[in-house]
């Protein structure tokens, strides 16, 4: 014990008092809750048998619950605060969200804007490429030829619209790597599917057909050229 330093040690007395002052508030909370318990336990007691007896306890009991009677009557001044504070919560909350949706859909709505601007921009001094009239369920049509142009503007009861040829867009890198794997694919279906069944076909049934089958081959050409010129096009202006 001679080692032990006497300063560090706890006061055991202040402690011992300490928790038994803890345990007296304790006492003294309970029995406060306690009392409140029977106060309240006692007048609802009362109220309900008064209210009971007089026939008018679901009244009462309507009043301390939701503060109102029944449902018919108006809501008081607390209530309709407590309904605009709810609804104002809401709207709140609507509002951030349609913000949110607002300000991540603004880029895409502004270039889409630009876009329409520049094609109204070089559409303005063109001269229409065609017409259409308006049918009588709704549906917009072309005419058959001048004629019907000219006797239905002179008619004038059907309404009429230009049509205008919206100015050549290049396509993006994305949209040309697309357009070239599309065509390869197409290029080697043509080369190993079609020509390989057709050269079947002409070895199985010879030269005794109506129409010549070998005359697929020159269909197959032509596609292939086309396919060749498109993409040696879209390789040079990506």
């Amino acid at each position: 014990m001679s080692d032990v330093n006497m300063e560090q040690m706890p006061d055991l007395g202040r402690f011992v008092d300490w928790v038994w002052n803890l345990k007296a508030e304790r006492d003294q909370l309970q029995r406060n809750l306690d009392f409140t318990e029977q106060w309240y336990a006692v007048r609802f007691e009362r109220l309900a048998d008064l209210g009971k007896s007089a026939g008018c306890w679901d009244a009462m009991a309507a009043i301390i619950a939701n503060g109102t009677a029944d449902q018919y009557e108006p809501p008081t001044y607390a209530q309709q605060l407590v309904l605009a504070n709810h609804r104002a919560d809401v709207a709140e909350r609507e509002r951030d969200q349609f913000r949110a949706q607002v300000e991540e859909q603004l880029p895409r709505l502004i270039d889409e804007n630009h876009k329409l601007r520049a094609e109204l921009d070089a559409i303005r001094g063109q001269e229409p490429v065609g017409h259409q009239f308006q049918t009588r369920d709704g549906e917009w049509r072309g005419f058959t030829d001048h004629r019907h142009y000219v006797a239905t503007v002179d008619d004038g009861t059907w309404p009429i619209r230009a049509i205008y040829a919206l100015p050549t867009q290049q396509p993006d890198s994305v949209s040309v790597s697309e357009l070239l794997d599309a065509l390869q694919n197409i290029y080697s279906e043509v080369e190993g599917n079609i020509e390989p069944t057709v050269r079947d076909l002409v070895n199985q049934c010879g030269r005794n057909t109506p129409t010549d089958p070998n005359e697929i081959y020159e269909y197959c050409a032509r596609i292939k050229a086309v396919i060749v010129e498109a993409t040696r096009q879209a390789e040079e202006g990506e």
